[in-house]
């Protein structure tokens, strides 16, 4: 496996071999894939055991736990994605806190690149829609999203949308 390190974030970086998932400018993207694919690396064989070996069915599972507030992202995560929760959450601009909750700043200029490389035009839509009346939460957002977790494979919007709203956030929470 290539390696490369991040002198100002001390990172190994894992998987510059995996594909790039899109581009966003104002974020290190280098980052944002690295976050996705060690997110994947962890629950995959966490989730093989609860019948979700299976990437929809994992994500559909870190999404369920996350929203029943029943996950414990230090279960899940490897050292590596707790070293890289590190340099995200030095980038506050990704982040809001609503209390007691942490997501993705759906506001950012980040979250929009996300949201806009959604694969489904009217999911995406629908999740801006959403974020525009300032209505983005669990309840209003589950069911159009589980219309949507057979796309997982192959939206990779999604997948740093739910990895980073569902899983990252979480990390924000086993400090205090």
């Amino acid at each position: 496996m290539f390696s490369c390190k991040d002198k100002n974030l001390q990172l190994d970086y894992q998987f510059t071999n995996k594909p790039d998932l899109f581009s966003c400018t104002d974020v290190n993207m280098d980052l944002i894939k690295e976050a996705v694919y060690a997110f994947e690396k962890d629950i995959i064989p966490y989730l093989e055991s609860r019948g979700g070996g299976m990437l929809p069915r994992a994500y559909n599972i870190i999404v369920n736990l996350s929203i029943i507030k029943n996950l414990d992202v230090n279960d899940i995560a490897s050292d590596h994605t707790k070293a890289i929760f590190k340099a995200l959450e030095a980038q506050p601009e990704l982040w809001t806190a609503s209390e007691p909750k942490y997501t993705l700043n759906y506001n950012s200029s980040f979250a929009d690149c996300v949201i806009d490389n959604f694969l489904n035009n009217d999911f995406k839509t629908t999740t801006k829609a959403l974020i525009s009346v300032n209505a983005m939460n669990d309840k209003n957002f589950n069911e159009p999203l589980l219309q949507h977790y057979k796309n997982i494979n192959n939206d990779n919007g999604l997948r740093v949308f739910l990895a980073f709203n569902y899983f990252y956030a979480h990390f924000f929470k086993t400090k205090k």
